[in-house]
């Protein structure tokens, strides 16, 4: 499409199935993409279903990081198990344009991981030093709000 085509006017069709054939390779000069989202169209993306699944998978998915990473030592990324739940449960119940809300799922969840990490692998090393579990716990998470709190500082 080019810079002062109306998105409107070039894309009149209904929304794809599918990418088109042309999705795979450089475009020709004059050749236009036709995305999967409609450039013209607005999508549901922050939704209450969006956000509360997002929040509800990042909750279920921290608690078993958490306890992976106390039990074993090492926490996982939860990032695609919680978009393959995302595309699976809108399916499910069949949402109409669900890829916005999907992603937004999967943003939301995505955090899981990463939070656990933070929290997780310090309190587990002052553990294995001799701290108790729970205050090293407390203490892993002081330390995490202390440096949040000079990261906005600086």
């Amino acid at each position: 499409m080019k810079p002062t085509e109306n998105p409107k006017e070039v894309y009149q069709d209904a929304d794809p199935v599918e990418l088109p054939e042309n999705a795979f390779r450089e475009l020709a000069e004059d050749e236009g993409y036709r995305p999967i989202m409609h450039p013209a169209r607005d999508y549901p993306e922050v939704t209450p279903y969006s956000v509360g699944m997002g929040l509800l998978l990042a909750v279920i998915f921290s608690a078993a990081a958490a306890y992976l990473g106390l039990k074993v030592g090492q926490v996982f990324e939860a990032a695609i198990p919680i978009a393959i739940i995302a595309v699976g449960l809108s399916g499910a119940l069949k949402k109409e344009n669900p890829l916005g809300q999907n992603v937004i799922i999967q943003s939301i969840g995505a955090c899981s991981g990463v939070r656990c990490r933070s929290h997780i692998h310090p309190a587990r090393t002052l553990h294995s030093s001799g701290m108790g579990l729970l205050l090293a716990v407390i203490f892993s998470a002081a330390a995490a709000y202390l440096g949040l709190k000079v990261g906005q500082v600086f």
